[in-house]
């Protein structure tokens, strides 16, 4: 059962504790033994109300501390290394009070944690890397883990490689530590990847020689390490993962040689043999599906209209909350999303969506796969200027079928 990381409550009382450690003007610091765990100091004032005392929370901290140096451990022991803290200094972990807050200050509005610089106002501490992993209270198990494995990569490791191998190492770490779930997960990306070679060309040396992100660069990369994984086990995959210096085909071929006895050409023709002898199911259809609808990039550009945002966040996080596919969330998320009934067409709402435009616009031409495509767009943006000096109704409206026609993958 994927698990949101921490309660709000636990986190009240770190954040109370941690006025003895350290403090700035913006964020309250508690030290752990390889973390400084850092919380905002200007949250809503409601989230203090109806609380308990600081003394009913004092048990409470120590798990939450220790839950949270545990999951670190749990990824060091995975990448088959130990973080030395006296070597390269405590993780800064910055935690913001909920998604929205997170994405403000991190300016991407489909992101739930990064990694990156430490924030200029954030106090001096001791001993610690000048990067850290960016966090909201709401952070599941899985994107913790995620962004715990690309910090131990980052500072041990020494080389970021073109995106399928690290993101796919982060993806492989946060899904494969779940246990049966995460299996489940990972059982699926065979058939995400044979379902969409049914629909556009797709080949593993694009990935593994093009250094940018593409639509498959997390599925692709974490279905080939949990190949490589199952070949020859993960102490083999991680000496071949440090071993990476460039990702070109000779260096490949040297590499994959040396740790796998194949080169490039013939770990494509495995790869591809894997694809072809995977049987799709009803539940990897309906996965898939979902996934190239972008329901859950619709219901983020369409969130600050959804007259009952709390019931979409709750379908969300129910998706894969058995450890498979829940279709019937999926069914209402979709179903939910595609009825402008749905949405609130107040002035405040859609003021706070067109503040969005410029990230959906990115978002589009990034994966927008022709130019014609590209074009349409950039006309349909034109369109919803011209919608918006008017009422907020025909402005989100316009807003509305520019998500549906626009985010989806096909």
């Amino acid at each position: 059962m994927r698990r949101r990381w921490v309660g709000f409550t636990s986190f009240l009382l770190l954040i109370c504790l941690a006025l003895v450690a350290r403090s700035s003007e913006r964020w309250l610091l508690v030290q752990s033994e390889h973390l400084w765990v850092g919380v905002r100091s200007d949250l809503p004032e409601n989230f203090l109300q109806g609380r308990d005392t600081l003394d009913a929370f004092r048990d409470r901290l120590l798990v939450t501390a220790e839950q949270l140096d545990q999951d670190f451990q749990r990824v060091e022991r995975a990448l088959r290394t130990e973080y030395a803290v006296e070597r390269y200094g405590r993780v800064p972990v910055l935690l913001y009070p909920d998604l929205d807050a997170y994405q403000q200050d991190a300016e991407c509005l489909i992101c739930a944690a990064h990694v990156g610089p430490l924030l200029a106002e954030l106090p001096d501490v001791q001993e610690t890397l000048d990067f850290g992993a960016h966090l909201n209270l709401d952070s599941t198990e899985s994107t913790i883990l995620h962004e715990f494995t690309h910090v131990v990569d980052f500072a041990m490791i020494d080389h970021q490689i073109f995106p399928v191998w690290y993101e796919g190492l982060a993806s492989y770490i946060g899904d494969g530590l779940q246990g049966g779930k995460g299996r489940a997960l990972l059982n699926l990306l065979p058939q995400y990847l044979k379902l969409y070679q049914q629909l556009h060309p797709l080949q593993l040396q694009d990935y593994l020689t093009f250094p940018a992100y593409g639509r498959w660069t997390y599925n692709l990369g974490t279905q080939l390490i949990d190949m490589l994984v199952q070949r020859a086990g993960m102490d083999t995959f991680m000496a071949f993962y440090r071993a990476l210096d460039r990702p070109d085909s000779q260096a490949y071929d040297a590499l994959l040689g040396r740790f796998y006895g194949v080169g490039l050409d013939q770990l494509q023709r495995e790869w591809q043999a894997q694809l072809d002898r995977t049987a799709i199911t009803e539940e990897g259809q309906r996965a898939f599906r979902f996934k190239m609808d972008q329901v859950v990039v619709r219901w983020t550009y369409l969130r600050p209209l959804l007259r009952d945002p709390q019931r979409l966040s709750q379908a969300y996080f129910n998706l894969w909350r058995e450890g498979r596919f829940n279709a019937e969330e999926a069914r209402f998320m979709r179903e939910y999303l595609q009825d402008f009934q749905n949405m609130l067409a107040t002035p405040d709402a859609v003021e706070a969506v067109l503040q969005n435009v410029p990230q959906l616009r990115s978002y589009v031409l990034t994966y927008a796969q022709s130019p014609l495509k590209q074009n349409e767009l950039i006309h349909a943006l034109e369109g919803l200027q011209s919608a918006c000096s008017g009422s907020a109704e025909p402005c989100a409206l316009a807003y509305f079928n520019i998500i549906h026609e626009f985010i989806r993958w096909e």
